[in-house]
């Protein structure tokens, strides 16, 4: 996998959620107050580069989502957990910090998602006339 056949993500996107290689869902708290996830697990994870996503390829990625949760961002890109990015490295980052979603909450996610994917589709449908 080469560094220039990965799009590239939209540096305007914030990253609102994270579905992790574990299964769980994180939810961005920078606009939530503390009361609402007290109690809850958090991920603060860091970005991977690009170039650092082509050197390990589809297989090092895999291999290294089993021995530590990888996060995908709903802005496209890759994060990795704290302890996994050197502590000189960090500031070069995007960084996430989110909290993880309940059951309740991660079913209403899946609703609106399919929902936004259909909705997707049927516009798309209607442009290609």
């Amino acid at each position: 996998m080469k560094t220039r056949d990965l799009p590239a993500p939209d540096p305007r996107v914030e990253t609102e959620l994270m579905l992790c290689s574990d299964g769980s869902i994180y939810i961005n708290s920078h606009d939530v107050s503390q009361e609402m996830y007290a109690g809850r697990a958090i991920f603060v994870g860091y970005a991977l580069h690009q170039r650092e996503i082509a050197r390990r390829g589809r297989e090092g990625l895999l291999t290294w989502a089993m021995r530590a949760p990888l996060g995908l961002g709903s802005d496209g890109r890759i994060y990795v957990p704290e302890a996994e990015v050197a502590e000189g490295d960090r500031g070069k980052r995007r960084v996430f910090r989110g909290f993880q979603a309940t059951a309740a909450e991660k079913a209403r996610m899946v609703v609106e998602l399919h929902r936004m994917a259909f909705n997707v589709s049927c516009v798309r449908l209607n442009t290609e006339t």
